[in-house]
């Protein structure tokens, strides 16, 4: 599928491939724990800070802002340098961001930081899913699904990171486990293939329907992922510890991985569909409930949503483009996810701020409801073409 986007460079045994694979599944897992390691926090920096879901969502949301400039520069380091150069740059720049919340003191440390994370968690999702596709450019979609397996399996760690208590110790747990990875970057080898990133090809993958789906999807996701990690902890915390949070959001990470594999092989258009109504409606459930039983039912049927639509956005993003574009399609894909976990965590936060956090699901499920209409507007479009 992948083959006309690609240069040859080298041969490899298998024995390289299957390490270089689980080198990068190793390196998306401590990626995704990066995003989740920070909302068992926010209780802890609310009150240490002395503000409400407003600003924590806003926090939280600096995290997409650097998402969305470190895919530009991610995008234009691959131009020039390695998959492994991109990786080992971006594991430091999160290793940096780890530091100041380790060593900082107060949001004016913490909202760069977390930017900082932002920009260098962009570098290594864009290192990982290009690595992948040098590496094994017959088996691209396949081999993706493993990774979004390992980002699953990544979330599920975060949140159990984020459960060791207060501000610093998350953040030095997670600053260990990069440290321990950092080394692992070596043991890539050299890629099968050299992607060409041309543009014109991707304009034209961009430009076709099953593309711009599959980004609405993801903005969805992206969107009720910030929502769920940025304002709502604090509305948990009027009954859970920060340990408890972690533990309840490391289960909507295990039933994110699951629901996430499944969709592999489901329709990926249903999976999106029904995963942003799902997800949407945990949210809503999430925010405007104040019971512990409805609290966890909430979150296992959030995790159940986002699996869904995001494994049907990344199988359908594989399938819109021919390989030649897949450079420029996933950077501009991952812009949806950045700018979803950006608005989504600002908008929902101040949406909190004003209404209280029974409003907390309002930007999730307007997002959705725009994502089911483009569904529906396509369906019929093709309805019409199959027709004549």
């Amino acid at each position: 599928m992948m083959a006309g986007a690609v240069v040859p460079v080298t041969a490899s045994r298998p024995s390289q491939g299957r390490r270089a694979y689980l080198v990068l599944l190793l390196l998306a897992a401590v990626d995704a724990s990066g995003y989740s390691v920070i909302a068992p926090v926010i209780p802890a920096i609310a009150r240490a800070t002395h503000v409400g879901g407003g600003v924590t969502g806003a926090l939280v949301a600096c995290f997409g802002f650097g998402q969305l400039v470190g895919l530009v520069l991610g995008g234009l380091f691959l131009g020039r340098r390695s998959t492994a150069a991109l990786l080992g740059v971006s594991l430091g720049l999160v290793m940096v961001g780890d530091i100041g919340f380790i060593a900082g003191h107060g949001l004016a440390v913490y909202f760069p930081t977390r930017v900082l994370q932002g920009i260098g968690a962009s570098g290594l999702w864009l290192g990982v899913t290009i690595g992948v596709v040098e590496r094994f450019p017959d088996r691209g979609l396949p081999r993706l699904m493993g990774i979004l397996t390992a980002y699953s399996v990544g979330g599920v760690v975060g949140p159990v990171l984020g459960a060791v208590g207060g501000i610093r110790g998350p953040f030095i747990a997670h600053f260990l486990l990069l440290a321990l990875c950092l080394a692992w970057v070596g043991q890539l080898g050299a890629p099968r293939v050299r992607v060409a990133a041309d543009r014109r090809a991707g304009l034209r993958d961009i430009r076709s329907g099953p593309f711009l789906i599959a980004s609405m999807g993801v903005l969805t996701v992206a969107t009720d992922l910030a929502t769920l990690e940025g304002p709502l902890p604090v509305h948990l915390a009027v009954k859970l510890t920060q340990a408890q949070i972690g533990f309840l959001y490391t289960g909507a990470a295990l039933t994110l991985g699951i629901s996430a594999m499944a969709s592999a092989r489901l329709p990926q258009r249903g999976c999106i569909a029904a995963g942003v109504v799902i997800a949407g409606a945990g949210v809503t459930l999430l925010g405007v409930s104040g019971d512990l039983g409805l609290w966890i039912g909430a979150v296992a049927v959030t995790g159940l949503g986002l699996g869904l639509a995001e494994g049907g956005s990344l199988g359908l993003l594989v399938g819109s483009s021919d390989g030649e574009g897949i450079i420029l399609v996933t950077a501009l894909w991952s812009q949806f996810w950045a700018g979803g976990y950006l608005f989504g965590s600002a908008l929902s936060g101040v949406a909190v701020a004003r209404l209280g956090f029974g409003a907390a699901g309002v930007v999730p499920m307007v997002i959705a409801i725009l994502t089911l209409a483009l569904l529906v507007s396509r369906a019929r479009a093709r309805g019409a073409e199959s027709a004549t």
